[in-house]
């Protein structure tokens, strides 16, 4: 698989089949979706399926990787061996080449986090987004680091439940469930 897809990436048949089975165990009362076309294409498909509303977050795209969007993770390897080792062990001093720098990324999704927030103050949101992403969003929730969010397992299609309350506290009620 590629270590970063690119924007236009439609998302793949298995792709397609587990996200589905997702949605047919459940309700939202809207649907948010980052731009990317494997996120927005299935959104738009789910917002149709359960007659809700559909919005698009620029802010809830991936981490630009710039000039490794596209490449497989053996290439980057090749490629770059020093920078994507940074990539692990210190992700919040890493930008990959061309790309975004992770102050960047994690400022630019906490602040459509906190309008998603604030514009659905009742009502079961399903959020379609990156991996990347759903590590800030957990890491607000949870008031911890991003950089221990990488101790989570973030599986495709797999869902996180998280609990508003209207004192705008958070909790995490589920996290890698596909149901």
């Amino acid at each position: 698989g590629l270590f970063s897809a690119p924007a236009e990436e439609p998302l793949g048949s298995w792709g397609w089949k587990q996200l589905d089975q997702v949605i047919n165990k459940q309700r939202w009362d809207a649907v948010v979706t980052s731009p990317s076309r494997r996120c927005y294409d299935f959104a738009r498909y789910a917002a149709q399926r359960m007659d809700c509303e559909l919005t698009l977050s620029e802010g809830l795209d991936e981490l630009n990787f710039g000039a490794w969007v596209g490449l497989t993770p053996e290439a980057i390897w090749e490629r770059d061996p020093d920078l994507i080792q940074h990539w692990w062990q210190q992700p919040m001093r890493f930008v990959a080449p061309e790309g975004e720098s992770m102050d960047r990324f994690i400022q630019r999704v906490r602040v459509d986090w906190e309008l998603l927030r604030d514009n659905y103050l009742t009502g079961q949101i399903l959020v379609i987004t990156h991996a990347n992403a759903i590590r800030v969003i957990l890491a607000d929730v949870l008031h911890i680091p991003y950089v221990k969010t990488q101790r989570l397992n973030i599986d495709y299609a797999a869902i996180s439940r998280i609990k508003v309350h209207a004192s705008g506290e958070m909790t995490l009620i589920s996290h890698g469930s596909t149901h």
